[in-house]
């Protein structure tokens, strides 16, 4: 059960990271 939640977590940060680059990248383009 923990791993499986440790691998929730790591998607979720994974996820994060890559939609804080999308809108930098698109905040930075305009």
């Amino acid at each position: 059960e923990s791993s499986n939640s440790n691998v929730n977590t790591n998607n979720y940060n994974l996820l994060s990271g890559l939609l804080k680059e999308f809108f930098n990248v698109d905040n930075n383009s305009s």
